[in-house]
């Protein structure tokens, strides 16, 4: 009786597009894990996670592709929110005309249910292997930190950054707003080693527009190259804000600033705040953002390209992981540590993309791996 419940409830969410309100006819959504799932779907999506050879993603995979009933339809669920429990408890799902039709337009679909909060995703995995995931998750769960990773209904506006040679870029304004202090208690090693509690980082003077990029390393180096574009609306405070942020690293810690600049650009550096391997932050300030560079290379190499590519993302912006170059960013770091063994064995997708759009009740998230040779 406790799988049909859950289960019945995705069948009426994928129908009606979402679960059934409290005092109607259907039972609401209890709390745990449910999944259906087309048997040959799910075994070519755990193959392409077998490829990622030597890694315990590849091991968890293989082992339970070996252990899937042979059945083409298969179904779990569980009263907990713990995947690892969900796994086990896949079987042949029973003969039921409802969950067929339920499945007509998609390979897999689950519902995670807590406290009476459902997200559904909708899954979809391509002939290349491609597969893409559609999540819908109520506004109550936007809360914390997720609450900066799902987008506001106020875009981010273009990109700033360079996307040429990026292991990852992405472009969002956060839903839960920039005010990163609020995360960081007036005690923890955060607030005191870096004061994030300056007035730069409390959310004040930023706009909320935030974009990263992640470069691969320069030949040699120990680190990839990474930027921060934090926007905002008024140049010269947002300035003040970060030459008061500066001053009380200084008065902190051994370091003095050091004028700096690219093309137009100018800013600072504090090149010997060496916690890090290669860390040398430095700042510059564009006509409509602070850019934060990891160090000298990181802002230089992230105001010397194009910034189209993200354009793709479209109008709220997202995330875009091009896996394709992580072989290549792990040759170059196992040669600086001199290292006979590299970390990554190679992915069986070029790219991982991630946006998101903002609801009347909540976020519509899209997750798509994509198979095949980068355009």
């Amino acid at each position: 009786m406790r799988r049909t419940l859950v289960l019945a409830c995705v069948c009426f969410a994928l129908m009606a597009g979402r679960c059934p309100e409290p005092g109607s006819d259907a039972a609401p959504p209890r709390d745990g894990l449910a999944l259906l799932a087309r048997t040959p779907a799910l075994k070519q999506t755990l193959e392409r996670f077998m490829q990622i050879a030597q890694t315990p993603l590849a091991r968890w995979a293989a082992d339970l592709h070996r252990s899937l009933p042979s059945c083409p339809l298969l179904e779990a669920s569980v009263a907990s929110d713990r995947w690892d429990e969900l796994w086990p408890a896949l079987s042949c799902a029973h003969a039921n005309t409802e969950l067929e039709a339920s499945l007509a337009e998609h390979d897999m679909v689950f519902s995670s249910v807590k406290a009476s909060q459902q997200v559904l995703g909708l899954i979809d995995v391509a002939p290349d292997g491609s597969i893409s995931v559609d999540l819908s998750m109520p506004r109550s769960l936007s809360h914390g930190g997720l609450g900066l990773l799902l987008p506001d209904s106020e875009p981010p506006g273009a990109s700033v950054l360079s996307d040429a040679d990026t292991l990852l870029h992405s472009r969002i304004r956060p839903y839960a707003g920039l005010d990163l202090a609020s995360l960081v208690s007036d005690e923890s090693q955060g607030a005191q080693m870096f004061r994030l509690k300056s007035k730069l980082f409390s959310g004040v003077v930023l706009d909320g527009s935030v974009e990263m990029a992640i470069y691969l390393p320069e030949s040699g180096g120990r680190m990839p190259r990474m930027t921060l574009a934090l926007g905002f609306d008024y140049r010269d405070a947002a300035i003040a804000a970060m030459d008061s942020f500066i001053e009380e690293l200084e008065r902190t810690w051994p370091v003095t600033r050091s004028p700096f600049r690219v093309g137009e650009a100018e800013g600072a550096c504090l090149l010997e705040l060496k916690l890090l391997p290669e860390l040398a932050p430095c700042y510059v300030a564009s006509d409509s953002s602070l850019i934060v560079g990891w160090n000298p290379a990181s802002v230089r190499k992230s105001l010397g390209g194009t910034t189209d590519s993200l354009a793709e993302l479209g109008e709220f912006g997202g995330v875009s992981i091009d896996l394709s170059r992580f072989g290549q960013a792990d040759r170059i770091l196992s040669g600086a540590f001199e290292s006979a063994k590299t970390l990554s064995t190679g992915f069986p997708w070029h790219q991982l993309v991630a946006t998101g759009t903002p609801r009347p009740d909540g976020f519509r998230v899209r997750l798509q791996l994509r198979s095949g040779r980068p355009s």
